[in-house]
């Protein structure tokens, strides 16, 4: 199939926002392993790290937890063919999670990007779309030219027409200053919608202003310096993903983090209730106030499937709203719809394991408390006795020669321990350490045990 490779330009590379300069450093950049350890992509110029960092997220999803059970021992002894294999899974999936319905297919470019001599293969199945990947993986994917291929191939698959409609504003591109990857770009690697923001869903902020957020929980999650410079705030699906691999976003550069215990961001029904809960209210919270407007109510509900009979929705508003003003807090909304949306259950004691009645809080045979049960009233989780440490690993693939030694990738080994799930981290204003004020977004209790007390860098 031939390709239209002047409507993907203009879409991933605008010529009135990159120079020549940047658009080079994307034709010359590659999918390469490096030397040791081989399971890391190397970058070795400014501008497709947000790429590369996306796809090194999959390929570990596909070493540590697709084919393998061995955690960090896997990763030790990876050959170099296994990570091609991740390489070729990766690319495949990513490609496959973009397209526009499940019936469309992928589409896979191959050719040479220098020469402007690109045509696309349509892919029914994704073994298809692995079967193309890999036989051109050597050649192409993992030669000069390799990293355009794979953006022409994403491009393709979504259609420039549905990316879009994806973005808040359709007349930026998917690079940005620098040849930088903009958020739109990020969130279609990850999510498989170019979204323009890093939020739960999408919000209205009325007068036909739509901010278009992440619209579910993916497999591989993102956190952003950003947020901790109260620049934006990223939702619970990308600071939650399926898997605990994230790529991490700071002012200029793009790296990965990793844990390889699978039950890291996993969630308590509870738990995973008070996040639907929140994202309801928050969707007619456009400017995060703490509180929406009674006539708003009911679409809170109607996100969260109750259906209440205008009675039922009557007795609701006149028990949650602040006297006279016609607001509803989220305090006062959480504790009412808590039972509703909480029902009890039996649970087992954490301490003994004794099965204990639904409509209890304590165990009957050693008075432990029911730890799934701590959501107070403002949808804290009180249950911050224990502490729990995490064993974590931070890839920066960049590379560089300095004094005639070449450097990089670097991969940081570290441990965070979360002391509490509700102390807020205050903001340091660009003063502290990045990584660390990046990782307090998404455990704000928590303190590091570094090598040497070097912090990773997260920065180019």
């Amino acid at each position: 199939m031939d390709v239209d490779l002047g409507a993907l330009r203009e879409l991933g590379f605008p010529a009135d926002t990159l120079n020549a300069t940047d658009l080079e450093r994307w034709i010359g950049e590659q999918f390469k392993f490096a030397s040791s350890p081989v399971y890391v992509l190397e970058q070795r110029l400014g501008g497709p790290c947000g790429v590369l960092a996306a796809v090194q997220g999959q390929v570990l999803a596909q070493l540590l937890f697709e084919h393998a059970d061995g955690g960090e021992m896997v990763l030790r002894n990876v050959e170099s063919d296994e990570a091609e294999q991740a390489l070729v899974e990766a690319l495949a999936h990513i490609l496959w999670n973009v397209r526009k319905s499940e019936t469309d297919p992928a589409m896979v470019c191959v050719g040479n990007v220098a020469d402007d001599d690109v045509h696309a293969l349509e892919c029914a199945t994704l073994e298809e779309t692995k079967t193309s990947v890999s036989e051109h993986l050597a050649s192409e994917y993992m030669a000069a030219g390799g990293i355009m291929l794979f953006m022409y191939s994403l491009m393709l698959t979504r259609t420039p027409d549905q990316i879009r409609d994806d973005m808040d504003d359709a007349s930026l591109g998917l690079t940005g200053q620098f040849g930088h990857c903009t958020q739109e770009l990020m969130n279609l690697l990850l999510s498989g919608v170019a979204a323009s923001q890093v939020h739960d869903g999408t919000v209205d902020m009325g007068g036909g202003m739509v901010l278009r957020g992440v619209p579910a929980r993916p497999t591989i999650g993102y956190l952003s310096h950003l947020e901790a410079l109260r620049y934006c705030e990223v939702g619970s699906f990308l600071k939650k993903p399926y898997l605990p691999i994230w790529v991490v976003g700071s002012d200029s550069h793009y790296t990965v983090l990793f844990g390889t215990d699978s039950t890291i961001n996993e969630e308590s029904p509870r738990q995973a209730a008070l996040a639907r809960a929140k994202r309801a209210f928050k969707e007619q919270d456009r400017e995060e106030n703490g509180f929406i407007s009674v006539e708003n109510l009911g679409e809170v509900l109607r996100a969260l499937n109750l259906n209440l009979s205008d009675k039922q929705l009557s007795n609701l508003v006149g028990e949650v709203e602040v006297p006279g003003s016609q607001l509803v807090l989220w305090q006062d909304f959480w504790r009412k719809i808590k039972p509703i949306i909480l029902p009890p259950s039996d649970w087992n004691c954490s301490s003994c394991t004794y099965l204990n009645d639904k409509n209890t809080d304590r165990c009957g045979m050693c008075d432990t408390r029911r730890k799934d049960d701590m959501l107070n009233d403002d949808g804290r989780d009180e249950d911050n006795d224990d502490p729990r440490t995490l064993d974590l690993t931070h890839v920066n693939g960049l590379i560089s020669t300095r004094q005639g030694e070449r450097q990089g990738p670097t991969i940081t080994e570290f441990k965070l321990t979360i002391l509490s799930k509700d102390l807020q981290a205050p903001s340091t204003h660009g003063l502290g350490n990045p990584i660390e004020e990046t990782l307090h977004t998404r455990w704000p209790g928590s303190v590091f045990l570094w090598p040497n007390d070097e912090p990773a860098s997260i920065n180019g």
